[in-house]
């Protein structure tokens, strides 16, 4: 979606800056002008529709016409932890987590994990930020700091927790009708190399269900995709 720009303040009906990178991005690498229409959005789920009022040197002032909350997120609650793949693998991970709508991604280190990254937080949020802006969602997802994953196993009590494992049996209905609270669902996915033996029944301990949807072994960024599709696809058929 083009002419989107992310804004730390609050959005209501007025003049407001554009600054910082955001600008930089609409002044000198779109060379927007003066009475061009743009959309801003805070990352809350609110977004706004404006018009560029001046393009200066540090800032740009745009008038807000209207304001709309629209978040642009999976309706139920969906938390996934992954092991990071290598490369450029670990962006699309997240760009395609973030334009699906998924609400909390947490980087996890587990027995046979080969990515060890110091500063995954921000370059992660980096990636769901440039997805925010290109998909049209205004709720920028949480990334977490990297995370044990016996820390994980231990948080998110009375979720529905799954652990996406080659093999295992699944559960063909892991949603029920949704209720008078929003639900939420925890997965957990691992390495090139799986989960150990150790780690499933640590998960099962801590009360996952051991999950699979196809015999084959995915990538760690095609599991989490086929994962979470699937989910809202079961979601949807399921509250229709």
């Amino acid at each position: 979606m083009a002419n989107r720009f992310y804004v730390k303040v609050p959005l209501v009906i007025g003049e407001s800056l554009i600054e910082g990178s955001e600008h930089h991005h609409l002044a000198n690498v779109l060379r927007l002008k003066q009475g061009e229409t743009i959309t801003l959005f805070d990352g809350q789920g609110n977004e706004a529709k404006a018009i560029l009022n001046s393009v200066g040197k540090r800032h740009s002032v745009v008038g807000i016409t209207h304001v709309l909350n629209r978040k642009g997120v999976l309706p139920f609650r969906l938390v996934i932890g992954s092991a990071l793949p290598k490369g450029d693998r670990e962006m699309f991970l997240i760009e395609k987590l973030t334009e699906l709508g998924v609400q909390e991604i947490i980087p996890l280190q587990t027995q046979y994990s080969v990515v060890h990254p110091k500063d995954a937080q921000s370059r992660l949020g980096r990636y769901a930020l440039e997805a925010c802006k290109q998909c049209g969602r205004n709720q920028l997802p949480f990334i977490g700091n990297l995370t044990l994953l016996s820390d994980f196993f231990r948080e998110g009590n009375g979720s529905t927790r799954l652990l996406l494992h080659p093999g295992a049996i699944s559960s063909s209905e892991p949603f029920g009708p949704s209720g008078s609270t929003l639900p939420e669902y925890r997965l957990a996915i691992g390495p090139e190399g799986g989960f150990s033996q150790e780690e499933c029944r640590e998960a099962v301990a801590h009360g996952f269900q051991i999950w699979s949807l196809t015999p084959n072994i995915f990538r760690i960024e095609t599991a989490a995709l086929v994962a979470a599709s699937f989910l809202a696809s079961m979601w949807t058929h399921n509250n229709p």
